[in-house]
């Protein structure tokens, strides 16, 4: 079984200027840049095993999912 969620980037987006959430930030800022979308596999212990982006091959994620 897979449970997916799906974190929201911006706290708040006027038509200039973005605020992304302290969430977003943790899990997808990187040396400044943010870049999305990400996938994470996160095992049964809430530990990453995997983490795949912005471009992934699904068949990739089916051999992780059910490595697990």
């Amino acid at each position: 079984m897979a449970e997916f969620i799906h974190v929201e980037i911006w706290k708040k987006k006027t038509p200039t200027k973005g605020i992304v959430n302290e969430a977003a930030a943790e899990w997808l800022l990187r040396e400044g840049d943010l870049t999305e979308p990400w996938l994470y596999l996160i095992d049964a212990d809430g530990t990453i095993v995997e983490r795949w982006g912005p471009l992934f091959d699904l068949d990739d994620v089916r051999a992780a999912l059910e490595g697990l």
